[in-house]
């Protein structure tokens, strides 16, 4: 676990850094729903940040597509790999926000069974508020998708691709 956040810390470095809007509870955004919000532990707004970071870069016209790619494919991958529960959670609230068509962060929580429950129902119907971040609205998904991730892990799948009714 130590190498992994080892691993996304210093990928922290390579990423251009942009000002961004600091948030806390006196300055919250218009954007941002505090009344439905829960605020993330710092510990897993760590894994996530560079993540979104780049996201957020790439909307901005900052980073290409392959930067983009590159960039959140090697953290996404290291995230994966970091069994811990704190990365558990942070694959549920990085299932909160868009971040391209794959599902690996979701077939990953299914992958990891029951233990993720819990995560996802913190996250059920509320408003990840990131620390040091403010995410533009845009990037928030409308659907998280936990009532399907939920069934899968109920039922025992192993991932979205081993759903017989698709």
């Amino acid at each position: 676990m130590r190498h992994s956040i080892l691993f996304i810390l210093m990928s922290v470095s390579i990423i251009p850094q942009r000002s961004y809007c600091e948030i806390n509870e006196n300055t919250m955004s218009q954007e941002t729903n505090i009344e439905n919000g829960v605020i993330v532990p710092e510990s897993v707004a760590l894994l996530i940040r560079p993540i979104l970071d780049a996201h957020y870069n790439f909307s901005t016209g900052e980073y290409s597509y392959r930067t983009l790619e590159n960039n959140v494919s090697n953290l996404l991958y290291s995230l994966i790999k970091n069994e811990s529960a704190v990365a558990d959670e942070a694959l549920v609230v990085l299932t909160c926000f868009y971040i391209g068509e794959s599902q690996e962060e979701s077939d990953e929580i299914i992958s990891r069974g029951t233990r993720m429950l819990k995560y996802l129902e913190k996250y059920r119907n509320k408003n990840p508020i990131i620390p040091n971040r403010n995410y533009p609205n845009s990037m928030r998904r409308n659907n998280y998708g936990f009532e399907g991730i939920t069934t899968a892990i109920k039922q025992g799948l192993r991932g979205s691709w081993d759903n017989p009714d698709g």
